[in-house]
């Protein structure tokens, strides 16, 4: 199990690559005169990829400001002033190549090979981001993720914002620079320079947004965190699986079951997919899950003690909470003993998908390394050493004001693979 890109992945390609913009000292006339057609041509993709991430953006600022986030006000007048300046220099550009005209181009010594690589992974970052698109607004669709009311909130819309400033200031600078040394026609240098001060007012529009109301480095994280939405290869545990491996295989197969489940509940009551045998068994693996999960919680809010006994009280929490939902699970499991369904077949994903979710949380949960559901719960229970002493998977905090959806599953999960 790999872990799978993020946008930070691409964020920071962004950044590395404008950090190293230069242009080359010594060319010949000839050479300058290419360089700078073609460094338009450069230019023109930049502002081109600039002008998608706000349009996203100014989009979801304003339907948030819409529905009464007033103190929004400082970001959607400059998401507003942005699109608006980066639309106009795309109008006055030639038209930026296809991604693929530019991925197979030859790559370019200098500032201008960085600059299209930087523009590359501005594109790619962006597709990242619509690949938790929905259409609907409930997001319960199988074009939805769990990242969706994330990808598509305020905080998230502010922190993208927040780093196209940062881009289109050191572009700016490099766009200046060409005008400055290239030994090209005026007009040419003339466009370069408009480029670069179409680009400084962006950036000095989202600096005004920011001294008014900061971007918090929780906002910027959370961005960085977003993952490409794709479904987890399935897997097993295998016996002496560490910690961390553990909690990965948890995080992954609750995914797959999320993106199983969707789906599912969309389906009209007399679909082929939903079958009594599939209901039962995801219904009675989710109770078994959500039990492994309070047996873990559990174990961790007694073993802090007093001194953290703030932290331990969360814990205590948490597990109540793992424990009324296996009780709410097992309600439905009981249900289905009297109830029936036209359709009967074979088990569907999401029961496939539920048991794995049973296994794995009850490998991280009991001491038995070869523990499965047949077993029960009456093991001993992982120590709380073992919690701590692995190195444990990387997760994002959460942010107030974020909308996360409250799906069970995911919430599990997260609390059991946070120490």
């Amino acid at each position: 199990m790999t872990r799978r890109a993020a946008f930070g992945d691409f964020a920071a390609s962004v950044t590395q690559h404008l950090r190293r913009l230069q242009w080359p000292t010594a060319p010949s006339a000839a050479g300058e005169r290419a360089n700078a057609a073609d460094g338009i041509a450069d230019l023109s993709r930049a502002v081109h990829a600039l002008a998608g991430y706000a349009k996203d953006v100014s989009g979801v600022l304003d339907a948030e400001y819409l529905t009464g986030d007033r103190e929004l006000g400082a970001w959607v007048r400059a998401a507003t002033r942005v699109r608006q300046a980066l639309e106009t220099a795309e109008a006055a550009l030639p038209a930026a190549p296809s991604p693929e005209e530019a991925i197979g181009a030859s790559r370019p010594r200098g500032g201008r090979g960085d600059l299209r690589a930087a523009t590359r992974s501005m594109t790619l970052g962006r597709d990242l981001l619509h690949t938790h698109a929905t259409t609907q607004a409930d997001l319960v669709t199988a074009s939805g993720s769990e990242w969706t009311p994330v990808v598509f909130s305020a905080p998230v819309a502010c922190a993208i914002l927040h780093e196209v400033g940062g881009w289109a200031r050191q572009i700016a600078g490099h766009a200046y620079r060409i005008s400055a040394t290239a030994s090209c026609p005026a007009a040419q240098r003339r466009k370069v320079s408009s480029i670069g001060k179409t680009l400084s007012q962006v950036s000095w529009a989202i600096g005004e947004a920011q001294e008014r109301r900061p971007v918090r480095q929780g906002q910027l994280r959370l961005l960085h965190a977003i993952p490409v939405k794709a479904v987890p290869a399935q897997c097993l545990p295998a016996s002496g699986d560490s910690v961390a491996n553990l909690n990965i295989g948890v995080i992954s197969t609750a995914e797959r079951l999320r993106t199983a489940a969707w789906p599912a509940s969309a389906e009209p009551p007399w679909s082929r997919q939903l079958t009594r045998e599939t209901l039962r068994q995801t219904a009675g693996c989710c109770a078994i899950s959500a039990s492994n999960i309070q047996i873990m919680l559990t174990t961790l809010a007694t073993d802090h003690g007093k001194p953290y006994a703030r932290f331990s009280g969360s814990l205590a929490e948490a597990a109540n909470a793992a424990d009324r939902a296996r009780a709410a699970w097992m309600t439905v499991t009981e249900s289905w003993d009297s109830i029936t369904t036209d359709t009967r077949g074979p088990m569907g994903e999401a029961g496939t998908e539920a048991a794995a979710l049973a296994l794995w949380t009850g490998r991280l949960a009991y001491a038995n390394p070869h523990w499965t559901p047949d077993l029960g719960p009456r093991h001993p229970p992982r120590p709380a050493c073992e919690f701590a002493g692995d190195t444990m998977p990387s997760m994002p905090r959460t942010m107030s004001g974020i909308r996360w959806p409250r799906s069970p599953t995911r919430i599990a999960a997260t609390c059991a693979a946070r120490r």
